[in-house]
């Protein structure tokens, strides 16, 4: 889709007495029920069967009316799916301008039994509230791009999410919300959260993908990634995340994508897994807080062009031991002066010993932090895995 400037009109109008309530009984026939308060009420209930007629109904009455309020829990929708364009037309925007009119759409309750929130459907509104239904699936393309007013202090997705879709949530969760990702999520695509200010977030150990500029300019300052994640190939996944400090990669990623971290210029140490091969361009591009790089790779993996440009070449890089003549000889690497040759051998679980003054942040291996791990709990902290035992 062409990229708009998104431009909120705004019409001014006190909710008052104009709810209404409408039980339907056949699909389609929402316009007729309402008759001449299409345009003119502010809060709507239905009961009953609805289907894609309805729902340009309802954009009419958001956009050509004053309706802000819709509650659909008592409705059963036809193909269990919120259509794609529900409450955005193409007609919105103008294609000369780059203005995009929004509608009113407030705050809508969707009905259990939803699998699926359709392209574009909520894309440029004013919507800030919504509920997630434990059955929805899939959160398509652009589904809720630029509903810059959507930005609740914590977004729990619902368990059944498999599927977040490109642009889902693109320019949207503007005041550093917390998103909660469910232990079945499988996929986040291109863009999903791109320049959204998100603070915090989990990946689940069923993360398989995450697409390109997927987090890129949020406000995350951690991230871990779970083990069987790919990242792809287009890169940037999470470039220009101005306070990101710390990221730990999948176990067993054999190549970082170019871009990666471009320009996460608060990030202050990396470890590479043993299994890297590759690091494509840019992807330490101006990380000028970086201190230290750990590669456990006994083969000095291939770089890219500025792959660490801006980094400074005197901070310690730790490698496995009898490999300093490989990196010292290898491209990009040789750039690097500061090497330390290290048993790499305990890179997997270790086991410590922690008390309360213990300072490092602790997560769960679903990469969400914890105030207090149990004895004998197996947890990640500073890149490793490790089996905490309490003093």
């Amino acid at each position: 889709m062409k990229g708009f400037v998104f431009l909120i009109l705004v019409f001014v109008g006190a909710l008052g007495s104009a709810a209404e309530n409408i039980i339907l009984t056949q699909a389609g026939t929402l316009a007729s029920a309402l008759g001449d308060k299409l345009l003119t009420v502010e809060a709507l209930s239905i009961e009953g069967q609805i289907n894609e007629t309805d729902f340009n109904t309802l954009w009419r009455a958001t956009y050509d009316g004053k309706l802000k309020i819709i509650d659909l829990s008592n409705t059963t929708i036809e193909g269990d799916k919120i259509p794609d364009n529900a409450f955005f037309h193409y007609e919105q925007a103008d294609h000369v301008t780059g203005i995009v009119t929004a509608t009113q759409l407030e705050k809508i309750v969707l009905p259990e039994g939803v699998t699926e929130i359709g392209k574009f459907a909520f894309a440029y509104s004013f919507l800030e509230e919504i509920n997630w239904p434990s059955t929805v699936k899939i959160i398509d393309k652009c589904a809720f791009t630029d509903c810059m007013q959507y930005s609740p202090d914590v977004m729990q997705l619902p368990e059944s999410l498999e599927i977040i879709g490109s642009q889902a949530f693109h320019n949207c969760l503007m005041w550093e919300t917390e998103v909660i990702l469910p232990d079945g999520l499988r996929s986040i695509e291109t863009a999903a959260f791109l320049s959204c200010e998100i603070s915090k977030i989990n990946f689940p150990e069923s993360l398989e993908y995450i697409g390109f500029k997927a987090f890129s300019y949020t406000r995350l300052s951690d991230i871990i990634l779970p083990s069987n994640c790919q990242l792809s190939a287009d890169g940037e996944q999470f470039a220009s995340n101005f306070m990101l400090k710390y990221a730990m990669l999948p176990s067993d990623i054999t190549s970082l994508p170019p871009g990666l971290f471009n320009n996460c210029i608060e990030l202050t140490e990396i470890t590479l897994p043993g299994s890297i091969t590759e690091i494509g361009d840019e992807a330490f591009l101006y990380c000028l807080a970086l201190s230290s790089i750990r590669c456990e790779a006994s083969m000095p993996p291939h770089c890219g062009i500025d792959t660490f440009t801006g980094v400074s070449k005197s901070i310690p890089v730790y490698i496995p031991t009898g490999t300093k003549s490989l990196y010292k000889s290898s491209p990009v690497w040789q750039d690097f002066s500061n090497f330390i040759e290290t048993d790499m051998s305990g890179a997997g679980l270790q086991e410590i010993t922690i008390d309360n003054n213990y300072k490092s942040v602790i997560y769960d291996l679903y990469g969400r932090p914890l105030s207090t791990p149990l004895p004998g709990q197996i947890c990640i902290c500073e890149g490793r895995k490790v089996l905490f035992q309490n003093k």
